[in-house]
């Protein structure tokens, strides 16, 4: 997995895009896997990715708990890592929505602001940001089904 201090570079078709790669908790302990192919599939689109080595958590169990004090710290240390990366990208829907939408407890620095508006779902970035509409190299020859949670709509 590529590093703070040594991301593996790809001549970028997207620009020097460098993109801070956000990995939550539950991915890191549950679903390892999911955290190693958003990198590969980041670098083999051309995307120079950095793993900021002292991120934990985007804040969110404790600030939906009411737990100001430690979402605040969760919060600081986010943008502390992420905070120099022209976009911070992840695939978790609703630590991405945490960190847009609910970074309240912290003073709003542009630090804060930069990190707020330049987070997000791994999905939606490939899609909307970067315009990826074909994986020519890919094959999934299987059925998904799709659930929007209430809390994952905007």
């Amino acid at each position: 997995m590529a590093t703070e201090t040594a991301a593996i570079h790809r001549t970028a078709p997207h620009g020097d895009v460098r993109i801070g790669l956000f990995i939550p908790g539950y991915v890191d302990m549950l679903f390892p896997e999911v955290g190693t192919v958003t990198l590969e599939l980041l670098e083999w689109l051309g995307f120079e990715s950095g793993y900021p080595l002292e991120q934990t958590c985007c804040g969110q169990p404790m600030s939906n708990s009411g737990d100001e004090a430690n979402a605040a710290a969760a919060e600081r240390l986010f943008v502390q890592n992420f905070k120099d990366f022209e976009c911070i990208v992840g695939p978790a829907g609703s630590c991405v929505k945490q960190v847009r939408h609910h970074f309240d407890t912290i003073e709003q620095t542009d630090a804060v602001q930069h990190v707020r508006q330049h987070t997000y779902e791994l999905v939606e970035f490939l899609h909307d940001i970067v315009k990826v509409c074909d994986f020519p190299w890919a094959e999934f020859p299987h059925s998904v089904g799709l659930h929007n949670s209430c809390s994952s709509i905007e």
